[in-house]
């Protein structure tokens, strides 16, 4: 997660209200549980959330309706994340296919200012109109971004030992310039390297990639040192690390 990238060119951050946010992210690891990871890192005031969802994606921002789950926070449906925080929900016993695509909806009922975000998503995310739309099946006529916001992490249960892999870096590594849906992104490519081999079951991939990150200073998230507990040390059944960053200390002096 960072601050909306100070950027000449880029759009403006996004301010939700009364709407709701469908982001798609897509686990390396198969599980028969899952919970979500929200963070407040950046924001100025508290996060509240009206009702938040998982399910399976059918296609685009259609769901499998009979995958669907609630998502609760301490056995409640709603919550409010102080600034600065992160917040787990509860866990979901939710069958979920390694590589399958997961669908967060999220509903914010007040004016909320997109503080924390991570710009370049690897799959577009569906912005309702007025509404929550949370366990809809489907969001009619969405509005879609190219981020997702507030949601730092989606983590499996396994029964199995199993270990993940971080990898960090900056743009390359977060897969800017590969489209939206296709995970390009070399550390998706290194998961289905691993499946090919049989061991994708055995090894989670996990790209903490930032675009236009650095080692030394901040600017486009907060440097790979300052991150580093938080983004590698601090994620759950880390085992290996895979680091490529320092093209943009060049570029940047």
């Amino acid at each position: 997660m960072h601050t909306p990238l100070p950027f000449p060119g880029l759009p403006p951050s996004p301010v939700f209200e009364n709407q709701t946010i469908r982001m798609v992210v897509r686990p390396t690891l198969g599980g028969e549980r899952l919970r979500i990871r929200l963070s407040n890192a950046y924001g100025s005031s508290a996060l509240e959330i009206g009702s938040a969802h998982v399910a399976l994606v059918a296609h685009d921002s259609s769901i499998m309706p009979e995958s669907d789950h609630v998502l609760t926070f301490a056995g409640q449906p709603s919550v409010k994340v102080p600034i600065g925080a992160p917040i787990l929900s509860d866990p979901v016993n939710m069958k979920v296919p390694a590589f399958a695509e997961v669908s967060v909806s999220v509903y914010l009922p007040r004016s909320t200012p997109a503080t924390t975000t991570h710009f370049w998503a690897q799959h577009e995310t569906y912005v309702s109109g007025p509404g929550d739309f949370s366990a809809k099946a489907d969001i009619s006529q969405p509005t879609t971004k190219m981020s997702w916001y507030w949601l730092s992490d989606l983590e499996v249960w396994t029964a199995d030992r199993v270990g993940a892999v971080v990898t960090l870096g900056d743009s390359i590594t977060d897969g800017v310039g590969a489209k939206q849906g296709t995970y390009g992104d070399w550390p998706d490519q290194l998961a289905k390297r691993l499946e090919a081999k049989g061991e994708a079951s055995s090894l989670a991939v996990l790209n903490e990639g930032i675009g236009g990150n650095r080692i030394l200073y901040d600017g486009a998230g907060i440097n790979a040192l300052a991150r580093f507990d938080r983004d590698v040390l601090a994620q759950p059944g880390v085992s290996d690390l895979i680091v490529l960053e320092g093209i943009n200390d060049i570029g940047w002096p």
